[in-house]
């Protein structure tokens, strides 16, 4: 008995010899492989009874066993001196006519930062493993392919590497599998097909090779298969049109070729299908439009072509349609009218041709249209001003004509209008004022013509304002001085005339100031010396005489600095000596004399030789 006292005394706990495995030799006792954490386990604390759960003990060990593993730097409380219901993340329960077990382990974002251990396979009652939000390394150990009673596994959102243990495939009971966001490689498992009661299947957002299985095809009660943002090649497997239960399918941001199957038109519950970001072609296929649930439709950046389908018009429940950056052709069908729940349009870069629909004014709920760098004809439908939810509005890089319709300051939600690159005529309407909202304003690149409306200076969030390559004429309007949100302001290549506004100084946030190419006239202000964010300053090209203002040497920032084909004269002053961050510039065709600062050599784009100035300090 001394012996025995003893070894309880050296450990710090009370032990029944009939649960501790002691092996007595030389003098010492010692606990066989797993025997501490038993004997630990049995002291009545951690497993009340543990004569009459001899399986509840033995989860207790294993825990005990790979705490130090499983949680790296991070503490767990687990020990035998609490109770195993009070361990953090640890619940037991069971049948009422069975002794408790160990049945899940919830242990999501507790700053996990050790390995998964394979010792969690010794918990062969587990129904529930949430180790997702952490930071754990290494791989997938193969032994979780034992817990058989298990029913959620969810690892996602660690830095786990390695393949994905074809063992997972025998988890038949398996609802719910969620190995995203990590850095797991190699083939998604064909065995995971067989999972018949499988309902979320997340493999998204790691490294993931080969070809997605047919065999997923067979996973009859998926609701949700996420595969997207990895490296699958490889067709689209016609048998994914057996998941008939999905609701929503995403296999976009892969390398998967060939085209869209037909037989997803057969999945009725579908209501998010992301094939987006591959190389897909073909042409879309009709029968999507017999997808009654869909809810959004993402096909974007592919390689499909052909036309619209007009069958797309039938989906009453769509609410994003996605199908920009492809080869489409033709015109765009009058039936996208129909989608009455539409909130995003997006048929920007492609080929299609043909007048915008009016049929799209009776688009009541769309916030984005966005049908920009196509070939589109025609005048901007005046049924668009109708549009009164509109947050953005991109016809940029068409062949449009006509006039800008005046209504369209009525809609009240718009944050960006894009009309550039087109045919565009007429005066910018100064009702374009009233959009309280609008950040960005692009016109370029038509043939605008008359003054620009002070009725701009009222647009107070504007952040970026795009008239370039216009035909307009008249005054800058000093009231664009008051958008103190402005970063852009780019009215380069029209018939500008007058002086530069004082009040351009006031535009604290801007980085980019472009009034080449104009017929401006008399000083460059002095207030421009006060954008101390500006990265381009953009002069060239008009009549502007008198001296470089030395405050110009405060733009610290400076990236550009144009000022070539006026009429300055004497010396660049020192001060200018302070920009030291210059790339490009412009001083030739004017009158200038002396030297600019020794510093400027470095500036990779510079006419000095054609300016006839050298460089201070020889």
């Amino acid at each position: 008995m001394r012996f025995r006292e003893r070894c309880v005394r050296a450990g710090g706990w009370a032990v029944r010899v009939v649960w501790a495995a002691v092996v007595v030799a030389a003098g010492a006792c010692t606990f066989a492989a797993g025997g501490l954490e038993t004997a630990l386990c049995s002291n009545g604390v951690a497993v009340a009874e543990p004569a009459e759960n001899g399986g509840l003990v033995a989860d207790c060990a294993a825990l005990l066993g790979l705490k130090q593993e499983l949680a790296g730097d991070a503490v767990l409380n687990w020990s035998e001196q609490l109770p195993l219901d009070a361990w953090e993340g640890v619940s037991t329960g069971g049948a009422e006519d069975a002794p408790a077990r160990v049945t899940e382990l919830q242990l999501d974002g507790r700053g996990l930062t050790g390995e998964i251990p394979a010792g969690l396979g010794a918990l062969s009652m587990l129904e529930g493993l949430w180790l997702h939000d952490n930071r754990l390394t290494g791989g997938i150990p193969a032994a979780l392919g034992t817990l058989v009673k298990l029913e959620w596994l969810w690892l996602y959102d660690n830095r786990l590497t390695g393949a994905i243990p074809v063992e997972l495939g025998a988890l038949t009971q398996l609802v719910g599998l969620g190995l995203h966001e990590n850095q797991l490689t190699g083939p998604v498992p064909a065995g995971l097909g067989g999972l018949a009661e499988l309902e979320w299947l997340r493999l998204d957002g790691n490294r993931l090779t080969g070809e997605i299985p047919a065999a997923l095809g067979g996973l009859v009660a998926l609701k949700g298969l996420g595969l997207h943002r990895n490296q699958l090649t490889g067709p689209i497997p016609v048998e994914l049109g057996g998941l008939a239960a999905v609701e929503w399918l995403r296999l976009d941001g892969n390398h998967l070729e060939g085209e869209i199957p037909a037989e997803l038109g057969s999945l009725a519950n579908l209501e998010g299908l992301g094939l987006q970001e591959n190389h897909l072609e073909g042409t879309i296929p009709p029968e999507l439009g017999g997808l009654a649930n869909l809810n959004w439709l993402h096909l974007f950046n592919n390689d499909l072509e052909g036309g619209i389908p007009p069958e797309l018009g039938g989906l009453e429940n769509l609410e994003w349609l996605r199908l920009d950056g492809n080869g489409l052709s033709g015109a765009i069908p009058a039936e996208l009218g129909e989608l009455v729940n539409l909130r995003e349009l997006r048929l920007s870069d492609n080929r299609l041709t043909g007048p915008v629909p009016a049929a799209l004014g009776s688009l009541a709920s769309l916030e984005w249209l966005r049908l920009s760098d196509n070939q589109l004809s025609g005048a901007i439908p005046a049924e668009l001003t109708g549009l009164s939810r509109l947050r953005e509005l991109g016809l940029a890089d068409n062949r449009l004509t006509g006039e800008i319709p005046a209504a369209l300051g009525e809609l009240v939600f718009l944050e960006g209008l894009g009309l550039e690159g087109n045919g565009l005529t007429g005066a910018i309407p100064a009702e374009l004022g009233g959009l309280a909202d609008l950040e960005w304003l692009h016109l370029a690149d038509n043939r605008l013509e008359d003054p620009i409306p002070a009725a701009l200076g009222e647009l107070a969030k504007l952040q970026w304002l795009r008239l370039d390559g216009n035909r307009l004429t008249g005054e800058i309007p000093a009231a664009l001085g008051e958008l103190h949100d402005l970063k852009g302001l780019d009215l380069d290549g029209n018939g500008l005339t007058g002086a530069i506004p004082e009040e351009l100084g006031h535009l604290d946030n801007l980085r980019e100031l472009g009034l080449a190419d104009n017929g401006l006239t008399g000083a460059i202000p002095a207030a421009l010396g006060a954008l101390d964010d500006l990265r381009e300053l953009r002069l060239d090209g008009n009549r502007l005489a008198g001296a470089i203002p030395a405050a110009l040497g405060a733009l610290t920032n400076l990236r550009e600095l144009g000022l070539a084909d006026n009429g300055l004269t004497d010396g660049v002053p020192a001060a200018l000596d302070g920009l030291v961050n210059l790339r490009r510039v412009r001083l030739a065709g004017n009158g200038l004399d002396g030297c600019v600062p020794g510093h400027w050599r470095e500036v990779g784009d510079g006419d000095f030789g054609e300016a006839g100035l050298g460089f201070c300090g020889g």
